[in-house]
């Protein structure tokens, strides 16, 4: 994703977007602690994903602030958002079942919708089908990346 696109959507949802110096309660050993001047965040998609992607944060932000608990807003944070064989991932910490199962329902969009350009897709492999990388893509994505025809996505 374009970095302009990234930081319109991280400085929209600064609740959700947070740092990952995350408070260590118990004593035991945070790993995120250990690297205070890292990037607190990663979003590694196409550009054509940031309309679902904004829409989905705009989802979660509402259950946060509908639930008006400041311990569950200070602990909830996106921690990661990536393709990964073809289909958006989205990683947190902190969330309820009610933000998992928005998430689920966001991730499936992914996987018709084009991660280059938004446009209706399905997912395509660079290796005709035998393996290699996984993308959804339109058809004319599709046809500029040189991909081959589109494969069925195995169910999980």
């Amino acid at each position: 994703m374009k970095a302009e696109l990234r930081d319109k959507l991280v400085n929209s949802f600064p609740d959700l977007f947070k740092s990952s110096r995350i408070r260590d309660i118990e004593g035991g050993f945070n790993p995120l602690l250990q690297y205070p001047n890292t990037v607190p965040f990663w979003i590694e998609t196409g550009d054509g994903w940031y309309d679902l992607l904004y829409e989905l944060c705009t989802r979660i932000q509402e259950i946060i602030d509908d639930k008006g608990d400041e311990e569950f807003r200070e602990y909830f944070r996106i921690l990661q958002v990536k393709e990964k064989f073809g289909g958006l991932r989205f990683y947190m910490s902190g969330a309820p079942r009610s933000i998992h199962d928005l998430v689920d329902e966001y991730e499936e969009k992914s996987y018709k919708t084009c991660e280059l350009c938004s446009e209706p897709g399905q997912m395509m492999s660079c290796n005709m089908g035998k393996g290699g990388w996984y993308q959804t893509l339109c058809t004319k994505c599709g046809d500029e990346k040189e991909y081959g025809p589109p494969v069925p996505r195995r169910q999980q």
